[in-house]
């Protein structure tokens, strides 16, 4: 492919303003390589030849899961309740995403409380970079926190104490009908 013709975007200064010089090579440029397909190109990943060709974003659109919620004694039960999950992947990168309501009856379960994730954690990776919030809707109040890998399939929410404290039936507050807990993060996938 011949190297665009750029010279007949030279402008005097006079005669057009910096921005207008710029949205016009912008568009030369655009122009040029509007024939290339991107699906042809080797070496990029979908989710780029999908941006390139203005379907998509960036990294692609979400994929929903559904996260199991488990802890370390007797299962805790959704009830009523709600839990949902998504996630992106970028080659080993994953981002996600998983937002839990409590229902009624009141939940239950005994231990550290446990989210799987949508992709195995690489065993030899560093540790998740996970955010946690959890609302005591009763109370109004809400509580940060992070989280730790359990094992390569689930994460450990945590309190952000020294010693940190996982989060249980009664940690960080005892859960009821309509608290939540928001987990958002990144991780090395295996």
């Amino acid at each position: 492919m011949p190297a665009p013709d750029l010279e007949s975007f030279k402008v005097a200064t006079s005669e057009v303003s910096s921005a207008n010089k710029f949205n016009s090579l912008v568009q030369a440029i655009e122009d040029e390589f509007s024939d290339i397909d991107p699906d042809q190109i080797s070496g990029y990943p979908s989710s780029v030849a999908a941006y390139l060709r203005g379907d998509g974003a960036w990294a692609g659109a979400f994929t929903t899961y559904v996260p199991v919620w488990s802890s370390s004694g007797t299962q805790p039960a959704i009830g009523n309740g709600t839990i949902t999950g998504r996630y992106l992947q970028i080659g080993k990168l994953v981002y996600f995403i998983v937002s839990v309501t409590m229902g009624g009856p009141t939940p239950s379960g005994t231990g550290s409380y446990f989210i799987s994730v949508p992709a195995d954690i690489s065993a030899s990776a560093p540790r998740p970079t996970v955010a946690v919030q959890a609302f005591d809707s009763s109370a109004s109040q809400t509580f940060i926190g992070g989280a730790i890998k359990q094992t390569t399939t689930t994460i450990d929410p945590v309190t952000l104490a020294s010693p940190v404290v996982s989060f249980a039936p009664t940690v960080p507050f005892t859960w009821a009908t309509t608290d939540t807990l928001v987990l958002s993060g990144t991780y090395e996938a295996a």
